[in-house]
């Protein structure tokens, strides 16, 4: 019930067309990477979507392992299309393409396990810095226009 007083809060915070956004400090990028979800609710509506879907796997999870049944897997999908539609709506609102959000992880990737392998001691030291300068390049088109038509 709180949490319901929360997103109804949030999405009439929203509802206004302004759009503020914070550059990010220290980094020398103009790139917006903070700014208030205003101008389109679906953003919003999108990420709290998102992460409700995912908590309902993290419980479909938690009552596998406390169960002799095994993981409903019908469930788990059903949460996980969910979690696409979600998904989906963000895109949708925010311009961004899933093609282009996909090519940016491979590279994020690519970065981060030069030999094209798993390793934990690539996982644990990461070069974040060059990570996030890829991240920002690759979206920093679809983020001015956002900031631009809210």
């Amino acid at each position: 019930h709180e949490f319901a007083k929360q997103v109804d809060s949030a999405m009439g915070h929203v509802s206004h067309n302004s759009l503020n956004y914070d550059e990010k400090e220290n980094s020398g990028s103009s790139l917006p990477v903070m700014f208030e979800l205003a101008g389109d609710p679906r953003v919003l509506h999108a990420l709290i979507g998102t992460i409700t879907e995912h908590g309902e796997i993290g419980l479909a999870l938690q009552q596998s392992l406390n169960s002799e049944d095994g993981l409903d897997l019908v469930n788990v999908c059903e949460e996980l299309g969910d979690s696409d539609w979600y998904k989906a709506l963000f895109y949708e609102a925010t311009g961004i393409d899933w093609e282009t959000v996909q090519a940016m992880i491979i590279k994020k990737l690519e970065i981060r396990y030069a030999d094209k392998i798993f390793s934990a001691e690539d996982a644990k030291n990461r070069d974040l810095e060059l990570e996030r300068e890829l991240l920002e390049s690759t979206l920093i088109g679809y983020v001015e226009k956002y900031v631009m038509s809210s």
